[in-house]
Protein backbone atom coordinates (compact mmCIF):
# COMPACT_ATOMS: atom_id res chain seq x y z
CA UNK A 1 0.00 0.00 0.00
CA UNK A 2 1.52 3.47 -0.94
CA UNK A 3 -0.39 6.21 1.07
CA UNK A 4 -1.46 9.26 -1.46
CA UNK A 5 0.64 11.89 0.80
CA UNK A 6 3.19 11.65 3.15
CA UNK A 7 2.94 12.98 6.86
CA UNK A 8 0.48 10.73 8.36
CA UNK A 9 -0.94 11.16 11.49
CA UNK A 10 -1.40 7.83 13.60
CA UNK A 11 -4.99 7.80 13.76
CA UNK A 12 -4.79 7.50 9.19
CA UNK A 13 -1.70 5.06 9.94
CA UNK A 14 -3.96 2.54 12.10
CA UNK A 15 -6.74 3.25 9.61
CA UNK A 16 -4.73 1.95 6.49
CA UNK A 17 -2.97 -0.72 8.19
CA UNK A 18 -5.84 -2.15 9.93
CA UNK A 19 -7.79 -1.77 6.37
CA UNK A 20 -4.88 -3.47 4.46
CA UNK A 21 -3.69 -5.88 6.90
CA UNK A 22 -0.33 -4.23 5.72
CA UNK A 23 2.55 -6.59 7.45
CA UNK A 24 5.70 -4.97 5.99
CA UNK A 25 6.12 -1.28 6.53
CA UNK A 26 9.27 0.67 5.06
CA UNK A 27 9.97 4.59 6.07
CA UNK A 28 11.90 7.16 6.89
CA UNK A 29 12.54 7.49 10.66
CA UNK A 30 11.14 10.98 10.56
CA UNK A 31 7.73 8.77 9.80
CA UNK A 32 7.76 7.06 13.01
CA UNK A 33 9.05 9.30 14.67
CA UNK A 34 6.08 11.47 13.81
CA UNK A 35 3.38 8.37 14.73
CA UNK A 36 5.07 6.19 17.38
CA UNK A 37 4.67 8.35 20.16
CA UNK A 38 0.59 8.28 19.59
CA UNK A 39 0.49 4.54 19.38
CA UNK A 40 -0.27 1.77 21.68
CA UNK A 41 0.74 -1.69 21.82
CA UNK A 42 -1.64 -3.52 19.36
CA UNK A 43 -2.95 -0.90 17.49
CA UNK A 44 -1.83 -2.47 14.37
CA UNK A 45 -1.09 -6.19 15.40
CA UNK A 46 -0.45 -7.30 11.88
CA UNK A 47 2.64 -5.32 11.02
CA UNK A 48 5.36 -7.90 11.60
CA UNK A 49 8.30 -5.95 10.17
CA UNK A 50 9.83 -3.01 9.88
CA UNK A 51 13.28 -0.95 7.74
CA UNK A 52 13.73 2.50 8.53
CA UNK A 53 16.04 3.93 5.79
CA UNK A 54 16.20 8.01 5.07
CA UNK A 55 18.18 9.23 7.52
CA UNK A 56 19.89 8.28 11.10
CA UNK A 57 17.96 6.95 13.73
CA UNK A 58 18.06 7.36 17.69
CA UNK A 59 18.07 4.33 20.24
CA UNK A 60 15.06 6.08 21.92
CA UNK A 61 13.12 5.88 18.64
CA UNK A 62 13.99 2.01 18.16
CA UNK A 63 12.87 1.62 21.76
CA UNK A 64 9.26 3.08 21.30
CA UNK A 65 9.18 1.40 18.03
CA UNK A 66 9.81 -1.81 19.39
CA UNK A 67 7.39 -1.49 22.16
CA UNK A 68 4.24 -0.33 19.85
CA UNK A 69 5.02 -2.84 17.17
CA UNK A 70 5.51 -7.07 17.64
CA UNK A 71 7.57 -7.26 15.82
CA UNK A 72 9.96 -10.18 14.33
CA UNK A 73 12.21 -7.91 12.76
CA UNK A 74 13.24 -3.95 12.88
CA UNK A 75 15.97 -3.53 10.36
CA UNK A 76 17.70 0.04 9.01
CA UNK A 77 19.25 0.41 5.78
CA UNK A 78 21.79 2.83 4.07
CA UNK A 79 21.08 3.92 0.52
CA UNK A 80 21.25 6.87 -1.56
CA UNK A 81 19.46 8.12 -4.99
CA UNK A 82 23.08 6.99 -7.03
CA UNK A 83 22.16 3.93 -6.29
CA UNK A 84 19.73 1.09 -7.16
CA UNK A 85 18.74 -0.01 -3.71
CA UNK A 86 20.99 -0.05 -0.90
CA UNK A 87 24.87 0.22 0.10
CA UNK A 88 23.85 -1.86 3.46
CA UNK A 89 21.13 -3.11 5.76
CA UNK A 90 21.26 -5.09 8.86
CA UNK A 91 20.99 -8.87 8.69
CA UNK A 92 17.46 -10.33 8.50
CA UNK A 93 15.03 -10.39 11.95
CA UNK A 94 17.53 -7.81 13.16
CA UNK A 95 15.43 -5.59 15.89
CA UNK A 96 16.41 -2.75 16.38
CA UNK A 97 20.44 -2.24 16.20
CA UNK A 98 21.32 1.57 15.36
CA UNK A 99 24.15 0.85 13.49
CA UNK A 100 23.35 0.21 9.03
CA UNK A 101 24.22 -3.06 8.80
CA UNK A 102 26.62 -4.85 6.76
CA UNK A 103 27.44 -3.83 2.85
CA UNK A 104 25.30 -5.66 0.21
CA UNK A 105 26.68 -8.68 -2.00
CA UNK A 106 29.15 -6.81 -4.29
CA UNK A 107 29.21 -3.40 -2.66
CA UNK A 108 32.93 -2.28 -0.95
CA UNK A 109 32.74 0.74 1.71
CA UNK A 110 35.42 2.60 3.27
CA UNK A 111 35.55 5.39 5.74
CA UNK A 112 37.77 8.18 4.54
CA UNK A 113 39.30 11.48 5.44
CA UNK A 114 37.54 14.33 4.00
CA UNK A 115 40.66 16.30 4.04
CA UNK A 116 43.14 13.53 2.74
CA UNK A 117 41.19 10.78 1.06
CA UNK A 118 43.08 8.25 3.29
CA UNK A 119 41.14 5.50 4.67
CA UNK A 120 40.65 5.81 8.92
CA UNK A 121 40.63 3.43 11.66
CA UNK A 122 37.39 1.62 12.96
CA UNK A 123 35.31 4.50 14.93
CA UNK A 124 36.75 6.65 13.85
CA UNK A 125 34.81 9.47 11.94
CA UNK A 126 35.35 10.43 8.14
CA UNK A 127 33.17 10.42 4.93
CA UNK A 128 31.41 7.29 3.61
CA UNK A 129 32.40 6.00 0.49
CA UNK A 130 31.77 2.74 -1.72
CA UNK A 131 31.30 1.69 -5.32
CA UNK A 132 29.48 -1.21 -6.71
CA UNK A 133 27.07 -2.73 -9.55
CA UNK A 134 24.45 -0.89 -8.59
CA UNK A 135 25.55 2.08 -8.64
CA UNK A 136 25.20 5.51 -11.04
CA UNK A 137 27.52 6.11 -14.06
CA UNK A 138 27.24 9.39 -13.59
CA UNK A 139 24.98 12.92 -13.19
CA UNK A 140 23.28 13.28 -16.54
CA UNK A 141 24.81 16.53 -18.45
CA UNK A 142 26.62 17.22 -15.21
CA UNK A 143 30.75 16.20 -15.87
CA UNK A 144 31.80 18.37 -13.83
CA UNK A 145 29.39 17.24 -10.57
CA UNK A 146 30.10 13.44 -11.76
CA UNK A 147 34.22 14.45 -11.19
CA UNK A 148 33.49 15.65 -8.39
CA UNK A 149 31.60 12.50 -6.45
CA UNK A 150 33.23 9.65 -8.30
CA UNK A 151 36.82 9.17 -8.84
CA UNK A 152 38.84 7.29 -11.65
CA UNK A 153 38.69 4.06 -9.75
CA UNK A 154 34.41 3.73 -9.46
CA UNK A 155 34.21 5.05 -5.56
CA UNK A 156 31.37 7.12 -4.68
CA UNK A 157 31.85 10.34 -2.06
CA UNK A 158 28.30 10.01 -0.70
CA UNK A 159 28.65 13.16 1.66
CA UNK A 160 27.67 11.16 4.67
CA UNK A 161 29.72 11.23 7.71
CA UNK A 162 29.77 7.82 9.50
CA UNK A 163 32.38 5.44 10.93
CA UNK A 164 32.51 1.60 10.96
CA UNK A 165 32.62 -0.36 14.05
CA UNK A 166 35.78 -3.43 14.89
CA UNK A 167 33.01 -5.70 13.10
CA UNK A 168 32.74 -4.30 9.88
CA UNK A 169 29.41 -2.62 10.65
CA UNK A 170 28.49 0.69 8.92
CA UNK A 171 26.92 3.58 11.17
CA UNK A 172 25.81 6.81 9.70
CA UNK A 173 26.40 9.86 11.61
CA UNK A 174 24.95 13.19 9.77
CA UNK A 175 25.40 14.54 6.42
CA UNK A 176 28.84 16.41 6.21
CA UNK A 177 27.51 19.33 5.23
CA UNK A 178 25.34 19.75 8.53
CA UNK A 179 28.00 18.80 10.84
CA UNK A 180 28.90 21.87 13.56
CA UNK A 181 32.58 22.48 14.26
CA UNK A 182 32.26 24.48 17.80
CA UNK A 183 35.81 25.23 19.92
CA UNK A 184 37.27 23.16 17.29
CA UNK A 185 35.91 19.91 17.42
CA UNK A 186 33.31 18.35 15.72
CA UNK A 187 29.87 17.25 16.52
CA UNK A 188 26.71 15.64 15.14
CA UNK A 189 23.29 17.54 15.43
CA UNK A 190 21.51 13.91 15.86
CA UNK A 191 23.78 13.57 19.11
CA UNK A 192 22.54 16.99 20.50
CA UNK A 193 19.10 16.28 19.30
CA UNK A 194 18.81 13.09 20.97
CA UNK A 195 19.27 14.63 24.07
CA UNK A 196 16.78 17.13 23.58
CA UNK A 197 14.17 14.71 22.79
CA UNK A 198 14.70 13.11 26.61
CA UNK A 199 12.28 15.91 27.37
CA UNK A 200 8.55 14.90 28.09
CA UNK A 201 7.37 17.72 26.57
CA UNK A 202 9.44 18.03 23.87
CA UNK A 203 7.57 16.99 19.91
CA UNK A 204 10.76 17.36 17.85
CA UNK A 205 13.81 19.34 17.61
CA UNK A 206 16.75 20.33 15.41
CA UNK A 207 20.14 21.73 15.94
CA UNK A 208 22.22 24.06 13.14
CA UNK A 209 25.31 25.46 13.68
CA UNK A 210 25.41 29.65 13.92
CA UNK A 211 28.75 31.11 13.08
CA UNK A 212 30.47 32.60 16.30
CA UNK A 213 33.33 35.03 16.72
CA UNK A 214 34.62 32.86 19.37
CA UNK A 215 33.42 29.05 19.02
CA UNK A 216 33.69 28.98 15.37
CA UNK A 217 29.85 27.66 15.32
CA UNK A 218 27.18 28.08 17.79
CA UNK A 219 25.04 25.23 18.46
CA UNK A 220 21.74 26.45 18.04
CA UNK A 221 18.07 24.04 18.91
CA UNK A 222 14.88 25.16 17.26
CA UNK A 223 12.37 23.15 19.28
CA UNK A 224 8.53 22.61 18.65
CA UNK A 225 6.78 21.75 21.99
CA UNK A 226 4.22 19.17 22.63
CA UNK A 227 0.47 21.15 22.62
CA UNK A 228 -0.44 20.28 26.17
CA UNK A 229 3.70 21.89 27.63
CA UNK A 230 5.62 24.38 28.34
CA UNK A 231 9.43 24.58 28.59
CA UNK A 232 11.95 27.25 29.08
CA UNK A 233 14.93 27.52 27.17
CA UNK A 234 17.44 27.06 30.60
CA UNK A 235 15.62 23.63 31.13
CA UNK A 236 16.67 22.40 27.38
CA UNK A 237 20.09 23.92 27.63
CA UNK A 238 20.81 22.68 31.77
CA UNK A 239 19.12 18.92 29.72
CA UNK A 240 21.69 19.26 27.48
CA UNK A 241 24.54 20.92 29.66
CA UNK A 242 24.40 18.17 32.33
CA UNK A 243 25.14 14.98 29.77
CA UNK A 244 27.34 16.43 27.26
CA UNK A 245 31.22 17.83 26.32
CA UNK A 246 31.07 21.68 26.11
CA UNK A 247 30.97 21.84 22.87
CA UNK A 248 27.77 20.10 22.45
CA UNK A 249 26.60 22.42 24.71
CA UNK A 250 23.38 25.09 22.99
CA UNK A 251 25.95 27.73 23.41
CA UNK A 252 23.20 29.51 20.37
CA UNK A 253 20.42 29.09 22.51
CA UNK A 254 16.82 27.67 22.12
CA UNK A 255 14.59 29.19 19.61
CA UNK A 256 10.67 27.47 20.10
CA UNK A 257 8.84 27.01 16.61
CA UNK A 258 4.89 25.89 15.99
CA UNK A 259 7.37 23.25 13.52
CA UNK A 260 10.23 22.34 11.76
CA UNK A 261 10.33 22.80 7.75
CA UNK A 262 10.89 19.57 6.06
CA UNK A 263 11.37 18.03 2.58
CA UNK A 264 9.04 15.84 0.96
CA UNK A 265 11.31 12.70 2.02
CA UNK A 266 10.69 14.31 5.58
CA UNK A 267 14.39 15.73 5.92
CA UNK A 268 14.47 18.83 8.22
CA UNK A 269 15.38 21.76 6.24
CA UNK A 270 18.57 22.89 8.09
CA UNK A 271 19.52 25.59 5.42
CA UNK A 272 16.50 27.28 6.06
CA UNK A 273 15.83 27.03 10.20
CA UNK A 274 19.91 28.65 9.64
CA UNK A 275 18.50 31.12 7.28
CA UNK A 276 15.17 32.15 9.29
CA UNK A 277 17.69 32.72 12.60
CA UNK A 278 19.82 35.00 10.87
CA UNK A 279 17.30 36.89 9.50
CA UNK A 280 15.60 37.61 12.85
CA UNK A 281 19.30 38.17 14.23
CA UNK A 282 19.54 40.91 11.66
CA UNK A 283 16.48 42.67 11.88
CA UNK A 284 16.86 43.06 16.29
CA UNK A 285 19.94 45.03 16.01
Amino acid sequence: VVPSRGGLSASEFIDIVNKHRVTSVAAFPTTFRKIAFDLKEGDVPSVKRILMCGSSTSEELYKKVSQVFRLRSLRNGYGLSEVVGYVCMTAPNTIGTADAGYPMPSVEYKIVSRETGLPLEAGEVGEITFRGPHLMRGYYNRPEATAEALDEDGWFRSGDAGYRDHAGRLHVVERLKDMIKCLDQQLAPAEVEALIAQHPLVAEAAVVGIEHPDLGEAPTAFVVVKPEGRVGEDELKRLVAEQAASHKHLHGGVVFVERLPRTDTGKVMRRQLRSQYLDRMSKCI
